[in-house]
């Protein structure tokens, strides 16, 4: 990796300085831990990953700045297929305090994985072609992503609607996803920031954090929420007998 960057120059690919970013803050990581000198560089590990975090939201998200007007940084990532948490982390490594190592090596394994997906793998099916040009091609779990995130904005939209709006449209689009790879759409929908609820996600469902601290149990139980939010896609699922819910 250094070799190519000291060959390419200023001309390095936004994705593959990215991941050498990142591939040096976890081989970092994996190197203080054999040594037993994590406590002694957990804060340099905490500035390398979110250095490293920070630039690939920040050069991933600039390719999708098309607009004379310049958009948010989580609206550009949300069509990307990056999640809400992954934004997160770059605006606390910002504008506030770092994350947790744990939680920014998480971050750090997620960006490596979608950098795998998106580019690497791009890079790969050119040099080799597929062996059977008129299969079917698996869809990207990028493209997977938008899907359920799309989904979820719908369901968000008729709660505050107050009223049971159409999620048909969405609810196709995963279903073709799911046929096409099920192994992919099990992944993405047990991901942070899908059937994982971030902080964010709850407090729009109405659940705060008290409620999840406390003893006394809340009005409304957490399983009954999220239930309710994801009804339409289990009784799909379940209906054509996808998975076994």
């Amino acid at each position: 990796m250094d070799m190519w960057k000291s060959r390419a120059g200023s001309k390095l690919s936004v994705a593959i300085e990215s991941s050498a970013m990142l591939m040096k803050a976890s081989m970092d990581h994996s190197k203080v831990t054999r040594d037993g000198s994590i406590l002694q560089q957990e804060t340099q590990l905490r500035s390398l990953y979110g250095l490293a975090l920070v630039r690939f939201v920040n050069h991933v998200t600039e390719k999708g700045q098309t607009k004379a007007t310049a958009q948010p940084v989580h609206l550009i990532a949300r069509n990307l297929g990056i999640p809400e948490w992954i934004v997160r982390l770059r605006h606390d490594t910002t504008h506030s305090s770092l994350p947790s190592l744990d939680v920014l090596a998480t971050g750090a394994k997620w960006a490596l994985n979608y950098l795998r997906e998106n580019f690497w793998e791009c890079q790969t099916n050119e040099v080799v072609p597929e062996e059977n040009e008129g299969s079917m091609k698996s869809p990207k779990m990028s493209a997977i992503r938008r899907a359920f995130y799309d989904f979820q904005e719908s369901r968000s939209q008729d709660s505050k609607d107050k009223e049971a709006g159409d999620q048909s449209e969405p609810l196709k689009v995963l279903h073709s996803y799911l046929n096409q790879n099920r192994l992919k759409f099990a992944k993405c929908l047990l991901e942070d920031g899908i059937l994982i609820s971030t902080e964010e996600q709850l407090t729009a469902l109405g659940v705060t954090s008290s409620d999840l601290l406390t003893q006394s149990p809340p009005t409304v139980p957490l399983e009954m929420v999220m239930v309710e939010f994801w009804r339409p896609l289990f009784q799909m699922l379940h209906a054509n007998s996808d998975l076994p819910f």
